[in-house]
């Protein structure tokens, strides 16, 4: 009779020890593996909000991304970030763009370029009767200010 006993603690013993070496360690556990935050130490930002004209269907809309999509390819963006608004819904955000586009350049400089290159040239030239409206911010941010 003790045979089952013994058999059934040794058995429990057998998997708390499996569990507890399959656990991680209290500082794996503390300090998830999170992505590295943003490294840029300096730089120009361009940040441009994009209206839309109300007379566009909803699929044209839709695929101003994809216009975007070019744009984020000029060779002196370091980043960039574009989408629709997040709708969130609090009194001081401003939902009421279309698309926000924000890139990060090195400095004035690459924001320049940008500004130049023919990709840029023909966006505006081609996408203009898109858009309604548009509001652009520019800001410095690091050992790039004083410009």
């Amino acid at each position: 009779m003790i045979f089952p006993i013994v058999s059934k603690c040794v058995l429990s013993l057998a998997l708390l020890l499996t569990f507890f070496l399959a656990c991680k360690s209290d500082a794996e556990i503390a300090e998830p593996n999170l992505p590295s935050p943003l490294t840029i130490e300096s730089g120009f930002v361009h940040a441009v909000y994009f209206y839309l004209n109300d007379s566009l269907d909803q699929q044209t809309k839709n695929d101003f991304s994809k216009v975007l999509d070019t744009l984020a390819t000029i060779p002196s963006l370091k980043q960039v970030y574009y989408g629709p608004p997040a709708n969130t819904p609090r009194r001081v955000v401003d939902n009421s763009y279309d698309y926000a586009f924000i890139c990060v350049f090195d400095n004035k400089e690459g924001h320049d370029a940008y500004q130049n290159h023919p990709i840029h040239v023909a966006f505006k030239k081609r996408y203009t009767r898109l858009i309604e409206d548009v509001n652009i911010y520019d800001n410095v941010f690091g050992d790039s200010t004083g410009y």
